[in-house]
């Protein structure tokens, strides 16, 4: 995230594998530590694991770098284009370079920047697929994986100087964009070479800690790739490695990040039952007691509306009369007055009148006559009816006290 601080670049042959290990420090790069240990034919692993063990890599950045068999390497001019159009372009710019295209194979390649005429110089490197099983028994034996592998002479920038590496080009140097035959002059290029190198790193006296700068040429130009950001821009252009051979990188990062947002994600549950749980608790206990209030305000109101219906009561009661004391002796003249053939079917007694069903077998009954005389009463109404068949006559009567005037 924060760009790449250290790491660290092997550079094999048949005879040989050199390593170095490159760090930053304020603002400044610098070789720390380098190593070489020739190849053991009967045990090719050793020397690995002894360059690996002498750079202290610990877990930087690995790449490789070398040769290998049957290799080819060459550029051509193309435009700024993304990864996916500059491989296409590569594709075919393959028939236009190579006499035999290998059928099994791969090929890495890298974009240099635009120039003024905005041609992007574009280097690339085809081999076959199998010409990696070498490189991937080296590295088995001895454990290690490794970032990527970078051809030397795809580090090449316009204006570098001639680039001869007789360990992996015995007879050619790279020069302007093209092979050239090595002469008997023009090759000798190193001393271009490390003035360029060290304005980018700060290198170790040759001879001191067993470092040789024409021996390690070709890891600080790759390490220069690195530095300058061509690595980065290129890093999927330039994938070739089995994924077999690739580290998994930040696994123990991924995993402790993992477990620790677990332990936040808990910790958080933990916070909220202690907080939210408590509000929640507290929430529902108002629930509760907001219900039991609402029943008690509905009790109060049914016994509040109870209440005020039996006062109304009370006050009616109140409000009526005490009626008639002599109203047994006034019923008793009453029943004494009517004649004996006269039947009461219904009464209806109340303060200001006397509503009476009579029924009767005289249909000429004189009942002014009979109730006048009482003196408490007079006739408010009545109501004589009887049937065409019947001998009984129907006779609705209601008296009222004299005192009271009948409302018409």
């Amino acid at each position: 995230m924060l760009g790449i601080k250290n790491f660290a670049v092997l550079y094999f042959t048949p005879e040989t594998v050199r390593g170095a290990r490159f760090e930053r420090a304020d603002k400044q790069w610098k070789l720390v530590c380098c190593s070489s240990v020739p190849i053991d034919n009967e045990n090719p692993a050793a020397a690995w694991k002894s360059v690996l063990k002498d750079i202290e890599r610990r877990d930087t950045l690995l790449l490789l770098t070398g040769a290998l068999p049957d290799g080819v390497f060459f550029q051509f001019n193309s435009v700024e284009l993304s990864n996916k159009e500059q491989r296409g372009a590569v594709e075919l710019e393959l028939s236009r370079h190579l006499m035999q295209i290998p059928g099994d194979r791969m090929f890495q390649f890298a974009a240099g920047t635009p120039g003024e005429d905005l041609r992007v110089p574009v280097g690339v490197y085809i081999f076959d697929s199998k010409a990696l099983n070498s490189v991937s028994a080296g590295m088995s034996q001895c454990s290690c994986r490794a970032d990527g592998f970078i051809y030397p002479f795809l580090a090449l920038e316009p204006g570098d100087p001639q680039l001869f590496l007789p360990e992996i080009e015995p007879d050619f140097a790279f020069f302007n964009g093209s092979w050239h035959p090595v002469g008997n002059s023009g090759e000798s290029t190193v001393d271009q070479w490390q003035e360029l190198i060290s304005k980018l790193v700060k290198l170790p006296q040759d001879g001191k800690d067993g470092f040789d700068f024409n021996l390690m040429l070709p890891l600080l130009i790759v390490a220069r790739m690195v530095i300058t950001g061509k690595f980065v821009r290129n890093r999927a252009a330039l994938a070739v490695l089995p994924e077999k051979l690739r580290p998994v990188r930040f696994r123990g990062h991924i995993i402790v990040t993992i477990l620790l947002l677990i332990l936040i994600g808990l910790n958080g549950l933990w916070q909220l039952s202690r907080t939210w749980g408590a509000d929640y608790r507290k929430y529902k206990a108002l629930q509760s007691e907001n219900r039991k209030l609402k029943r008690d305000i509905d009790s109060a109101r049914r016994s509040s509306k109870r209440l005020l219906k039996e006062q109304k009561e009370m006050e009616r009661v109140i409000a009526a009369g005490t009626g008639d004391p002599d109203v047994i002796a006034k019923f008793a003249l009453l029943c004494n007055a009517l004649p004996g053939n006269v039947l009461v079917s219904s009464l209806r007694w109340s303060e200001n009148s006397v509503d009476m069903v009579l029924q009767c077998e005289d249909a000429k009954l004189d009942l002014p006559r009979i109730i006048n005389p009482l003196g408490y009463w007079k006739i408010g109404q009545l109501q004589q009816r009887q049937g065409g068949d019947s001998a009984v006559a129907t006779i609705n009567l209601k008296l009222v006290p004299k005192r009271t005037e009948v409302k018409k």
